[in-house]
């Protein structure tokens, strides 16, 4: 599902200024094409939350869930953080060593 960003961030208002559960859409004739309901907004807004998440820590996103990406998949979607959280902790047990 691709939206974009400021009419997200309208529905949302629109849900939680006049406290309901559903939009309707409308073409330009004015007849209905479809609804959207507060899981949908809901739905994306957790998955941008989660994208924001894993850019903040340095973890690529994974498609599909965790219990069915492979270790492999796994390791490459981290190896960055891995490598600094490494990189952070031999400098820490170097400069701690010193004292």
């Amino acid at each position: 599902m691709c939206i974009a960003i400021p009419i997200k961030k309208k529905w949302l208002k629109m849900l939680q200024e006049y406290d309901i559960t559903s939009i309707p859409v409308l073409n330009d004739q004015n007849k209905l094409i479809g609804i959207i309901t507060a899981d949908d907004v809901i739905d994306v807004l957790v998955e941008e939350a989660t994208e924001d998440i894993h850019k903040m820590v340095g973890v690529n996103h994974i498609e599909g869930s965790y219990m069915n990406t492979s270790i492999i998949d796994m390791v490459k979607s981290r190896i960055s953080w891995l490598f600094n959280s490494y990189d952070f902790w031999i400098f820490h047990r170097i400069y701690t060593s010193n004292f």
